[in-house]
This record gives structure tokens, sequence and C-alpha cells, in this order.
């Protein structure tokens, strides 16, 4: 007898039953009447097993559920201990419960994002926006392909196993001197990868400086990487905890700073009471606040993955958004545009910066940087790029925010008022004026000019946007092409066309299930089916 399918989507009160449901049955996990923080350091130490197994995707599902259970453990001081097997029976509900609840919200946010069906069989969802999974599997190809890049040799990493094996230091002892040159070298090549675009400015996070807090996640981070070293060296894994005091006093003669600015930065991105009262979500965090042991724990493989340069940000944008407003956002934003700029001029393309158009009509918008690229055998090609810097996002409801006014959605806007205007006899003479005074060699008095419209993000390589024009892609996706493109524009324009195409045949759609009360839930989440990388370009041709 075929089964009787309704959509969701049609009727929102069906999907807010489902929430409901969904909500009603984590707060019915057991390990919510047990103690917080017990099942806190429990969690943590089977995530850290997880990750020391090289188990990284049930690791990572743990973790998310630890995200979702967190607010939960935090300050409960009830003393019953937890079952390690329902915990991790648990978390793995709260696993399914965090990709469940970003659907939700995209759901109700983005409109047509998702096709739910109501069978007899249960609840099924299923992608409808192609570029929300796209979107997923770029961030986890650019991370692989990174850290592929960056840190193919190991060498030094088995040298520091063999010295800690042969050593067996003793809790709290100094680091050997070889060691943390390895583990400093490692940190520099790891941060190098991070969104950062801060460096060197003299930018206020509030009570303490964005450079302070570099130096004191520095040292964190050595912390994390000893651990996670001494764990593998020692076949013996898991959290770590930090006598507050301790820890306090350590990162001051560390860092050489003042005590309450290292104790104001610990405070800060260490997950607490206090940003549960503040509803700041926890995935921002690394560190939690334990307050019956007036400790610290760490997780040594998620903290040496933490990237501490978004999170702060976020952080502080959360807890202050007129004070990220006034000394954050318009540095970011003019840094993270000289870096841009410097990408494209490192292969010989001219580039300009914050062109005016007002002199045109007062309505236009400036042109953040224009790109102009010789072609030999062609004429010109003329890249018009609009940036966007927002901070990378977490979950859901970070990458909704791209769809805010002033957000990415706003450089659409942007480039068809300018790409309207590049159409009309103004507008031909202005990119004429872009083009050397002194005359057009190789072309005489017959030249083509193509030029094309770009979206350059901090992340986002089209995630809502798919039904739109304009190209879009993320600075790392970037840089990655124009280091391989050897100053051929062909070759980018090839990149700009295609990469959606590509980036879809790298992964593919898997389905999840999970059992809510007694209505089985089917949903898909992407998976990597295969990493997608740009080739150097040779002869003057561009491959994947």
């Amino acid at each position: 007898m075929p089964s009787c399918a309704r959509m969701i989507t049609l009727d929102l009160s069906l999907v807010r039953e489902f929430e409901r449901r969904l909500d009603s049955a984590l707060k019915a996990l057991p390990s919510m009447r047990k103690g917080g923080e017990d099942a806190l350091f429990l969690s943590a130490n089977v995530i850290e097993e997880c990750y020391a197994q090289k188990s990284y995707g049930i690791a990572a599902h743990l973790e998310s559920g630890l995200k979702v259970l967190a607010p939960y453990f935090v300050g409960n001081r009830k003393s019953e201990v937890p079952d390690v097997k329902q915990l991790v029976q648990d978390l793995n509900f709260a696993g399914h419960y965090y990709w469940l609840r970003d659907y939700l919200y995209y759901t109700y946010n983005a409109p047509g994002s998702f096709m739910w069906t109501s069978t007899e069989s249960g609840l099924k969802i299923r992608f409808r926006d192609k570029s929300i999974p796209r979107q997923y599997y770029l961030q986890a190809n650019n991370n692989f392909l990174i850290s592929l890049e960056r840190f193919a040799d190991d060498s030094q990493k088995d040298e520091i196993l063999v010295q800690l094996r042969r050593q067996r230091p003793a809790p709290g002892q100094p680091i050997n001197d070889d060691i943390m040159m390895i583990i400093e070298k490692e940190i520099n090549i790891k941060l190098g990868t991070y969104f950062n675009f801060l460096s060197g400015e003299p930018v206020s996070l509030g009570e303490y400086s964005f450079t302070e807090f570099d130096t004191v996640f520095r040292v964190l981070l050595v912390y994390a990487l000893f651990h996670r070293y001494l764990g593998t060296a020692r076949d013996l894994h898991g959290a770590v905890q930090f006598n507050r005091s301790e820890l306090l006093h350590n990162l001051t003669a560390a860092t050489e700073l003042p005590r309450w600015t290292c104790e104001r930065i610990l405070r800060d991105i260490a997950y607490s009471r206090r940003p549960v009262e503040a509803s700041i979500q926890p995935m921002y965090f690394s560190l939690y606040e334990l307050e019956q042991g007036e400790s610290f724990l760490m997780m040594p493989h998620e903290f040496a993955t933490w990237e501490g340069y978004v999170n702060i940000l976020r952080i502080t944008a959360l807890r202050d958004p007129r004070l990220y407003i006034d000394n954050i956002s318009h540095v970011l934003s003019k840094r993270f545009g000289i870096a841009v700029s410097r990408m494209f001029s490192a292969q010989g393309f001219k580039c300009t910066a914050d062109v005016k158009l007002s002199s045109f009509d007062p309505s236009l918008p400036d042109i953040d940087l224009l790109v102009v690229s010789e072609e030999p055998t062609l004429g010109y090609v003329i890249l018009v790029c609009e940036l966007k810097s927002p901070i990378p996002p977490q979950w859901a409801k970070d990458h909704l925010r791209v769809l805010n006014e002033d957000s990415v959605s706003k450089a659409f806007q942007q480039l068809d008022k300018v790409t309207r205007f590049l159409s009309t006899s103004q507008g031909h003479e202005f990119l004429r004026s872009r083009l050397p005074e002194v005359g057009l060699p190789h072309f005489g008095e017959s030249f083509v000019v193509l030029c094309k419209s770009l979206i350059i993000t901090s992340r986002n390589a089209g995630m809502f946007f798919g039904h739109r024009n304009h190209a879009i892609i993320d600075y790392q996706t970037l840089q990655r092409a124009l280091i391989r493109c050897d100053g051929d524009m062909a070759f980018m324009l090839n990149i700009f066309t295609h990469l959606n195409s590509w980036l879809d045949q790298g992964f593919k759609v898997a389905k999840r299930n999970v059992l809510i009360e007694s209505t089985r839930v089917t949903y898909e989440a992407p998976t990597i089916k295969k990493l997608v990388d740009f080739s150097a370009n040779i002869d003057r041709k561009s491959v994947v």
C-alpha cells in the first residue's frame, strides 16, 4: 500500500511540532539528571580518545553533541556520577540534534532550503538548496587541503614522540627546549592558515588588546600540542585539567602580561555560566571552566584545531556589538582588502582598491578592488570585485548572517548597480580610463575588454546565493587558485565559471537516521567523496 506523503514546508506548524518533540527528547536524556561537571569531564575524555584513535567522524559528531549539552552541564552541581555508556548514547543523540537544529534554522530563515516529507515510515529531511551542502563540503575540502600542504613533513613530530618516550617528563616539568622549538614552529604554520587579519594592529577587544589575546592563545596552544603529543607517546589520552591559580601564574610568567589581563582572556574564552547567562553558544569556546574544582578543562586535540582568532572576534561581537563595530570591523575589512589585493598583485595583475564612482553618480557604491589583466591575444580582462569579510561561521545562525542587509547579501546589490553603470557609455569611458594611458600595446585600434564581477568573502562561497548572477568565492579557495594560475587570467576565469560544478563532484549526500520519540527521522548530510584542488597551470591550461 503506497504511503501518503505531505510536504512539511507547506505547513510550518508541522515543522514547529517536530521542533517541540525534538527539544522534549533532548531534555529527557538521562545524562541531564546527573552531575553536570562530571558529565562534562567524561564527555571530554571520550571525545579525546576518539580523536586519538583517528575516529575523526565519530569524534566530531560527539563533539557537536557536547556543544548541545554543555549549557546543561556547566554549573550543574548534582552529585550523581553519570553512566559512561548512557552518556555516550546521549552525546550521540545530541550530535544528531545539532544537525537537526541547524536545519530548522535554515528552514525558518531561508525558505526553500530544505524539503520536509512526512510519511507512514517516518520523517525525511532533504536538501533543496544545493548551495548548503556545497558550502559544508568546501570548508572541509579547504581544511584538508591546507593541512595536507602545510603539514606534509611529519618527521619533526616523530622526533617529539621519540624524546617524550625517552624522557617521560613529570607533570608540571618545563618543556624541553628542543620540543618547544618544534612545537612553536608547528604553531606558526598552523596560525598562518587561520583567518587572522589583525596581527600587528593596535585593536582593542575591550579590557585587553588583540595582541595580548594572541600572546595568551599561543601559550595555550603550546600546552594543547604538548599534551596531545604526550598522550600519544604514553598511549594515555584524555582531557587535561589546569588548576586556576597555577595556570594564571604560568600564563603570567610565559607572556609577561599582568595577571588580571590573562585572567580576563581566560574568562572570555572558557565556557562557563557567564556565557550561558549571556546566551552565547558553546561552539565558540574550547576551554571549560569547572567551578567545583576551581580549574579549567582543556581537550588537547580539540583546542589544537580551535580557530581562536575567529572565535574571539565572534565572542567580542556578541558580548559588545558596539565595541566590535567601532573598534574592529573597519580594521578587519581594510586588512582583508589589502591581503586580497596582494594575492592578485603577486601574480602580476594590476590592482586598485577603493575606486570611487561618485563623480559619475553619487548613488553608485565604490568598487572595493579593481583587477586589470592584459591578455596578449585578446585585450584586457577587468575584475570588478566586491569584498565582504564577515566573521567566518561556526553554525547555522552564523551562516544565516550573510543574508543580513549589511553583509554578503549587500554585495550582490552593490555589484548589480556597478554592472548596470559599466554597461552605459559613461561606464565604457570609466573602463577605458583604467587602462594604460600610454596606449594599448599589441592591439592597434581594435581590442576587447572583458569585464567580470566577483564577490570575495571570508568563507561564504555562495551559500544561499546559488540563484544570483555574480560569481562568489572565499579567500582561501581564491588564494590556492591564484598561486597555481601563473599569472593567467583565463585560468582564473575558468575556475570562477566551473567551481561550483567541480565542488558538486567532490561530495555525496549521505542519509543519517535517528529516533525522535517514536518517529524515525532520516536527514541528509554531505560527506567527502574526493578532494577538489587546482593543478598548477601548465601550457596555459586549467585542470582540476
